[in-house]
């Protein structure tokens, strides 16, 4: 019954496509079948930091994070950050279009279950990257939380968004250079030392330089978390 109402739905209330405009032909997401073959998927990535791999030399991690292993245990991403995925991101974050977030939380629901996460214990929680609360009010809503909405509803994980706060007000990171942004994220987060998770995975809609990502997972190491996994929707 609840699938006929659903189908009734889609034709009276149908589902748009967010990159070519036209019907999406999907029950439960605004992206045709056409456009989601097209998306900049990720393949033959870093394990460790989600970086290209030289394929030469490199099989599973890359040389830097061999020598130098990051914070966090491994880095999971989808998508480069090219078009239409740079169009989609600044529509969620500065556009309130929030039905992109509930599309890329269902995309990457997706594609943990079916090849991240297919012989892995999935994480205890799932904590979206913080915002500030200057930067909350001026958006009105966390980008990364809601990605991570449709990930917890599918793979029926929580999402902890007490677990840590953001305590530095960073400003725009794309506006800095490399360097810049470590130390501009120097001492960002706070997390609750009653922290009592072992194994975490923390959501951004793209990460870049892994700078955020990098400081928020020191911090959880420092509060005692073993494993920290990283999802993001784009590795730029």
């Amino acid at each position: 019954m609840l699938d006929i109402l659903e189908q009734l739905s889609a034709w009276v209330l149908p589902r748009i496509c967010v990159c070519c405009g036209f019907n999406s032909y999907c029950l439960h997401m605004d992206l045709c079948l056409h456009c989601k073959k097209n998306l900049p998927w990720l393949k033959e990535r870093c394990y460790r930091c989600g970086l290209s791999l030289d394929l030469q030399h490199e099989a599973i991690i890359c040389v830097k994070c061999r020598d130098q292993p990051p914070e966090f245990n491994c880095l999971y991403a989808m998508f480069g950050y090219a078009p239409p995925l740079t169009k989609l991101i600044n529509q969620l974050k500065f556009s309130k279009k929030l039905n992109i977030g509930s599309l890329l939380g269902f995309l990457l629901s997706e594609v943990i279950v079916q090849h991240w996460y297919r012989q892995k214990s999935l994480p205890e929680v799932i904590i979206p990257v913080p915002l500030h609360a200057k930067r909350l009010r001026q958006r009105g809503y966390n980008q990364a939380l809601e990605i991570c909405a449709p990930v917890s509803k599918a793979l029926q994980i929580p999402i902890d968004t007490q677990l840590c706060k953001r305590i530095k007000y960073t400003g725009q990171q794309t506006r800095l250079n490399k360097t810049q942004r470590i130390h501009n994220l120097d001492k960002a987060f706070l997390v609750n030392s009653s922290v009592s998770y072992k194994h975490i995975a923390i959501v951004d809609d793209v990460v870049t330089t892994a700078s955020t990502v990098r400081e928020l997972s020191i911090a959880l190491r420092l509060a005692g978390v073993e494993i920290i996994d990283v999802w993001c929707v784009c590795r730029a």
